[in-house]
């Protein structure tokens, strides 16, 4: 008996937890959703810039390397040809 309870409780548990407050959603004004919407345009832009680097980055080291194989990466300490790539060295 003692088992149930505790595995019923355990069940409720997500319940409870992940449930949705509906009075929050009633107080929100449109000054809320004004500053909610400048704020994730910032992180997408943040997000794009971000994506654009390592994208523009990826490439740098690509048409540095083009026809790097798997094998010869055992010979390469493992930022070697970062490195490399970037004009930096040892």
């Amino acid at each position: 008996m003692k088992f149930s309870i505790v595995l019923l409780l355990l069940m409720a548990l997500p319940a409870i937890v992940l449930s949705q407050d509906t009075n929050a959603k009633r107080n929100r004004s449109g000054e809320f959703y004004m500053e909610k919407s400048k704020n994730q345009k910032t992180a997408g832009w943040i997000m794009l810039g971000g994506g654009s680097g390592m994208f523009l980055i990826g490439l740098a080291i690509y048409t540095e390397y083009p026809k790097l194989e798997l094998n010869q990466t055992e010979k390469l300490s493992p930022h070697a040809h970062v490195r490399e790539a970037l004009g930096l060295s040892k």
